[in-house]
Formats: structure tokens, sequence, C-alpha cells
């Protein structure tokens, strides 16, 4: 301060630091007060103090709190369970797909009827380089009558193959997206009435694996092309790779739509499956336990040409996946 033009010296005042709480003060205030880093005070949330332990975590603990504990182990006990399960589930499934694999069975395409019987059953079969026997799919074929709005591009003598499928998408916000119809034009997928490969008769569910290609389409004459509204046929669509499109191939607007034909035509084939009821279908596990549990892999396959079964094996081994919680263990 200064007082009459001089300065006056400060009056020495001493300063004393605030003292620290005891931690044990602190531990037993619990969520009252926790020592702050710039040696202030502050609230604790926590809820285990010292006071809590020496009474017992139980014991002082109220209602409500004792209900969330029992609550938080019985989670922990049932998670430790169905993870028990689960691996248990793992397990099993694994010894069902190798025990199969160590008993599949050498078919040869021409076995005759007696053998077919014998092997039919639960048997994982293997069949190398057998002849595929499919049909002829045309207009006339039921459930493709509207291939005879392309008649004038596709086969004049029809298709052959063991299936055929008709491929349909429409153009929506930027996507080519799978549509089941457009106008009078409908998606459809249609199987050969009698698919054999070898001597053995196929199911529709194996018949579906023949592999396949599209269906190569006659070139448009020059001209051919008209100008149809809401048509969906090959007068009034653009080839481009065998795909039909009803507007520019390479700048499709929204509501554009494509067309193109596949067909299974493999013409030699080998297979893993099981014969069943007469059949040659895709194996199924005979444990009807880990059927309710899991989804074993479909280990069944169709490939084309010679394929020795332990490549085919190799690629089809993947681990099973569990669908469903494994209440059975109760």
């Amino acid at each position: 301060s200064v007082r009459g033009g001089k300065k006056m010296p400060h009056p020495h005042v001493e300063r004393h630091p605030q003292p620290h709480p005891d931690r044990n003060q602190v531990l037993q205030a619990g969520p009252d007060i926790d020592p702050h880093p710039q040696g202030g005070l502050r609230r604790k949330w926590g809820m285990i103090t010292r006071a809590r332990f020496e009474e017992g975590i139980w014991d002082s603990a109220s209602c409500c709190e004792r209900f969330l504990i029992m609550a938080g182990l019985l989670w922990l006990l049932l998670g430790c369970w169905v993870l028990a399960c689960s691996e248990d589930l793992f397990l099993i499934s694994e010894r069902v797909l190798l025990n199969a694999a160590e008993a599949l069975v050498e078919v040869p395409c021409d076995a005759g009827e007696d053998r077919r019987k014998a092997f039919s059953g639960s048997l994982l079969l293997h069949l190398d380089n057998c002849k595929v026997l499919g049909d002829l799919f045309s207009p006339s074929t039921p459930g493709l009558e509207d291939l005879h709005y392309f008649s004038d591009v596709l086969p004049k003598e029809g298709v052959y193959g063991a299936w055929f499928k008709v491929n349909l998408q429409m153009y929506t916000k930027g996507v080519w997206s799978t549509v089941d119809q457009s106008e009078h034009l409908k998606a459809a997928e249609v199987f050969g009435q009698s698919v054999h490969v070898g001597d053995f008769e196929v199911s529709d569910t194996l018949a579906k694996m023949i592999p396949g290609d599209i269906v190569s389409l006659a070139q448009q004459p020059v001209g051919a092309r008209k100008e149809v509204v809401h048509e969906v046929n090959s007068q009034a669509m653009t080839m481009r790779d065998d795909i039909l499109y009803s507007g520019t191939p390479q700048l499709p607007l929204d509501g554009d739509v494509r067309v193109w034909f596949t067909t299974g035509n493999a013409g030699h084939v080998s297979v893993i499956g099981a014969i069943q009821e007469g059949k040659l279908e895709i194996w199924h596990p005979p444990q009807k336990l880990v059927d309710f549990a899991v989804t074993l892999p479909n280990i069944s396959q169709v490939v084309r040409g010679p394929v020795t079964a332990r490549v085919m094996l190799q690629s089809a081994m993947p681990r099973p996946i569990i669908d469903k919680w494994p209440l059975w263990g109760f």
C-alpha cells in the first residue's frame, strides 16, 4: 500500500495449507468425497467401500442390490453353460462329418439297380466323371410359356440341360435388383423331367447344383428392334453379351429391366451325395439330435469333370453353424 507517497510494507500473512482428509476417512465416506488431484474434494460415486468390505458385501447390500448380484451370477452361469454346450455341439458335428467322410463309398457311374439299392441310405457316395442326361427346354415346357417372347433369339430346337432359369432384374436407385415379375414376364426355374447322372436319377435339389452357363442368344437382325411401349420381349430390347436390356445397357435408368437365361449344361460331373428314395440326393446326417441344434454344412457337391473325392471333401468341410440355443441340454 502507499501512504503519504511512500510505499508501506505488506503485513506478513502466514498461509496455512488446508489439511488433506485422512485416507481412512475418505474410504469410509464412500460416495461422498474423494481426494482431488489439486487438493480439493469431489463427489465419488463408488459403491464398494472399506466399511462395506468389513461388514460384508452381501450383508451391507440392499434388497435391490442383492437382486442385481443374483441376476449377474445367474447370467454368468448361463453364459458358461451355453458356451460349453455350443462347443460340445461343434465337436459332435465335426465327428459326424469326419465319420461320414471316412466311410465314403466309390460308386461306378454304370451301377446296376441291385447295387443302387445296396448303396441306399445314409452312406456318403462319390461318383467320378459321370455323364449328365438332361432335357430340352422350350416355350412348350410347363412353366416356361413366356419364352415365346424371345423365340427369335433362343435356339429353335430348344435349350438342353438339367435345369433352365429365367433371370430377371430391374434397375432401381443405381442398383440392379432381382425381381419376380416385370409386366408380363416372370422369373422362373424349371428342372428336367428325369435328370440322370450316369445310371442314377437325380432329385431336383441335387440337379440344381449341376454347373451351368448363360444361354447363347442369336444375334438380332439389323432393324429387327422395334420401339414397343411397355413390352419386355426380344424385339423391344437391346442385346449385349447375351443379356437383353429394355433400355440402354451402358446408361440404365430407374425402371429398366434386363433378362438373361441360364441352363445346367455340364456334360460330365463328379458328385458327392447319397441315395434317398431311389434318387441321388444331397447327403443328410443320421443324427436327429444334431440336426435339431445345428445346421451341418452341405458337404454334397457337383463339379464339372473328373475330381477325386479327397479334393472335393477338402473344399466342402467348413465348421457347422449353431442356429438354435442348445436348450435341449436340460
